[in-house]
């Protein structure tokens, strides 16, 4: 009877220092990010949002919303180049299988790197030019959009000089419009009002 009753009391102090370690270790743990659910310590259930398939088309686009993604998620950098695979389509999965039967996928700043040579715009477009060039065709808003495309792969431009590239790209009668606009109300008018005013 001794003999039991040791062992139950060796069975509880194991226990206690078992569970007292497991609580140490709870303790010393830094706390898991916040969930989407629960962002700001509030309960307010954000909406789901749908991670892009990846044909080989809009590469930076692509990338621009994966990372954002990958941030509203908190989705480790270790995991990303695990999870893309998933929504990679067409050219993009044979790219990504070559590398990966190859032993050539990196961490997700490798792969990145390596989505933007194989599927990006080409490098040796100067967009800065491109955009300095670009003439209005057809309406003011279409030639605003075609702008902002061709300006969101241009960098150090200054906002005036991308005011003055804005207005030297509409048609004739169109920049006299603006001129006459700005010289009566105000000084500067900003790329918004000059497509308003069409």
């Amino acid at each position: 009877m001794l003999h039991i009753a040791q062992l139950s009391t060796d069975t509880n102090t194991k226990l206690d220092q078992l569970i007292e370690l497991m609580m140490t270790q709870l303790i010393n743990q830094p706390p898991p990010p916040p969930s989407p659910t629960c962002r700001n310590n509030q309960n307010i259930r954000l909406p789901k949002i749908l991670f892009p398939n990846f044909d080989g088309i809009n590469t930076l686009h692509w990338l621009f919303q994966a990372n954002n993604y990958f941030e509203y998620y908190f989705v480790p950098i270790i995991q990303r180049v695990a999870l893309v695979v998933y929504y990679f389509i067409v050219d993009a999965l044979s790219w990504y299988k070559h590398l990966a039967n190859n032993h050539l996928l990196g961490n997700w700043q490798e792969v990145s790197r390596s989505l933007k040579l194989r599927f990006g715009p080409s490098t040796y477009k100067n967009r800065q030019s491109t955009l300095f060039k670009l003439q209005q065709t057809s309406t003011v808003f279409a030639y605003h959009t075609t702008f902002e495309k061709i300006n969101t792969c241009v960098t150090c431009v200054g906002n005036d000089t991308l005011l003055k590239c804005f207005l030297s790209g509409l048609k004739p009668d169109i920049q006299n419009k603006i001129r006459m606009k700005s010289s009566c109300t105000t000084p500067r008018l900003s790329i918004k009002h000059m497509v308003s005013l069409n």
